[in-house]
């Protein structure tokens, strides 16, 4: 006698669940990154041993340590994150796209990464409907404290990074800012690695690796407020 009715409450909540799951997708808040810069000065860039010359690039000055791709997509993923924890919003990146239908990204020449989305506001706002737009920018330069090597040698380098980042409405109103230095990288630690079919020998400058986990420490550092 109570078979129906308790199929029917069944039935009634499974579609009241479904209903608020639709809802709360609806109004959940979204963003792009439309401009991620990472650069590097050339006095920390460093040149590296390949088994394979499977990729190169000349930065106008010489042919200078690459980031694996593997690098390429955690420094984008670490920005989603860190943009999304602190928007309450779901990030990605959001790229121009060519006359040719393939992604606009920075091209990895005068010690910038490649692969970064490399869009304007104007075009991000008029291809994508979101309620947050990024633009992120991370700079390495000399000036701070060595980094105490693995075998007790300090770097002949002394990184300093600047961080800024500001967020924007699609009506261009600031939603939130912030800005970030760091002197201090004499804990981090270089290592040699073997990545695929690269094998990177790391000197007294930065390798990759190393660059990567100072843009994780700038991150962190920056949307610490």
């Amino acid at each position: 006698m109570k078979t129906p009715y308790i199929f029917s409450l069944i039935g009634l909540l499974l579609f009241g669940g479904n209903s608020l799951n639709a809802q709360n997708d609806a109004n959940s808040k979204k963003g792009g990154i439309y401009l991620l810069y990472v650069h590097m000065s050339d006095d920390l860039t460093t040149e590296y041993k390949k088994t394979n010359n499977s990729r190169t690039f000349l930065n106008g000055y010489s042919e200078s340590a690459i980031f694996p791709d593997n690098l390429l997509d955690s420094v984008k993923v670490r920005a989603e994150m860190f943009c999304s924890e602190k928007l309450q919003a779901d990030v990605t990146c959001i790229y121009k796209m060519s006359k040719k239908g393939k992604q606009v990204t920075s091209i990895g020449a005068n010690g910038e990464i490649e692969g970064m989305p490399a869009n304007t506001f104007k075009n991000a706002v008029a291809n994508s409907d979101l309620d947050y737009y990024v633009r992120l920018s991370i700079m390495m330069h000399p000036g701070g404290k060595p980094i105490i090597f693995n075998n007790g040698n300090e770097s002949l380098i002394k990184p300093v990074v600047d961080g800024y980042i500001k967020v924007f409405d699609e009506a261009k109103n600031v939603v939130w800012k912030n800005s970030a230095t760091l002197k201090d990288f004499s804990t981090l630690r270089s290592t040699s690695s073997t990545d695929g079919d690269i094998t990177v020998t790391v000197s007294e400058t930065l390798g990759p690796e190393d660059i990567f986990m100072i843009y994780e420490r700038t991150l962190i550092e920056l949307f610490n407020e």
